[in-house]
């Protein structure tokens, strides 16, 4: 048994992903809630842009949408308008149909509208385009940095003698993927692929079409997805060089710091305003709803959780302690027993049976 002498709380106060000490300080206000002064106003209004400025400054910079539609129509505009582009399809086998052509025609109908939660997040298609960005949807080798979340940039994409997609290599940050590459080391130097690039595979999910399960399909293919463009919610956890926010005054406080704190720099964030007001909204007030937070942050690092063993050490310390120790054979003949005046002002009860 593990006896956990107490436990403390520690508050996580500094930003590690910003070098700058005020634009680090302009998010940790965002962050609590707080108000704004005049120069952090100045700074952050200072990375309002248009849409047309956002696209000659940051063309590759990862786009931060608040809705899943504007992050589909973003990626697909994107890879669309690419010259070369790989087309890959998943290889679907549907099972239990017993030779019902008719039935596996309509099996095949319902694994095609679902959605890729339901999958396995294993997409029906998936168009690649080299030096552009994917993620990945599934964790793969999570201390190999490989999870779900991990961005990376394509950089080769590999068919077999079918032109069939046998394998993606990308490109992700440092230390993400160092296990895999060191894997296939050989390999990639026998097919001159940069040892900078980790490969993916195809993986296979199980999806069940009925709801007995006696129909399913069995998808390949490969857990990725563009990542032109990103909801800020899916992209929390990350680390981008440069970003294009689409802000809207009606985003939650805490969304807003989530948008803004991906960026590594204050020169590589982009704020294009869907009003097209150049003015950001936040902050104007303390918001009333994170001072609730900041209450609880203040009570659980003055508040040291009692624990139950520390409860027992300190009755040891004080001599203040009674243990009752029973010898029976069957707990449910002695239950009687259990419920003298004695045993009822013991802290500790002990059964044995010998």
């Amino acid at each position: 048994m593990c006896i956990y002498r107490g436990i403390s709380f520690y508050e996580l106060n500094e930003v590690i992903r910003h070098e700058n000490a005020e634009f680090s300080s302009l998010l940790t206000n965002v962050g609590n809630g707080d108000q704004l002064n005049t120069q952090q106003f100045d700074m952050i209004e200072s990375r309002f842009c248009s849409e047309a400025e956002a696209e000659e400054r940051c063309p590759s910079g990862i786009r931060l949408f608040n809705d899943n539609h504007s992050v589909d129509a973003y990626n697909l505009k994107m890879l669309s308008s690419s010259d070369e582009m790989t087309n890959s399809i998943a290889d679907d086998e549907i099972i239990g149909c017993n030779g019902n052509h008719e039935k596996e025609r309509a099996a095949k109908n319902r694994l095609h509208k679902l959605a890729t939660i339901d999958t396995g997040e294993l997409p029906y298609e998936i168009i690649f385009v080299v030096d552009k960005p994917y993620m990945i949807t599934t964790n793969i080798d999570v201390a190999d940095g490989l999870a779900n979340g991990a961005v990376g940039k394509l950089s080769y994409v590999e068919l077999d003698p079918q032109n069939k997609v046998l394998r993606v290599w990308l490109l992700f940050p440092k230390g993400v993927g160092v296990k895999a590459r060191g894997k296939v080391a050989g390999y990639a130097n026998s097919k001159r692929i940069s040892r900078e690039f980790v490969p993916l595979n195809r993986r296979s999910a199980t999806v069940p079409l009925n709801r007995n399960k006696s129909i399913h399909a069995k998808r390949n293919h490969f857990p990725l997805k563009p990542a032109c463009a990103l909801t800020i919610h899916k992209s929390q956890g990350g680390t981008f060089d440069e970003i294009v926010y689409k802000y809207h005054k009606t985003h939650s406080q805490s969304l807003v710091y989530v948008a803004l704190s991906r960026v590594t720099s204050q020169e590589g964030l982009h704020i294009v305003p869907t009003d097209n007001i150049q003015r950001f909204y936040h902050g104007r007030r303390s918001n009333a709803s994170m001072a609730l937070l900041r209450q609880e942050f203040m009570r659980l690092s003055t508040a040291q959780l009692t624990t139950v063993d520390q409860v027992i050490l300190d009755k040891i310390n004080d001599r203040n302690m009674i243990l009752f120790s029973l010898n029976c054979q069957s707990l449910q003949a002695h239950a009687r027993d259990l419920r003298g005046n004695v045993v009822q002002k013991a802290d500790i009860l002990i059964l044995s049976e010998t």
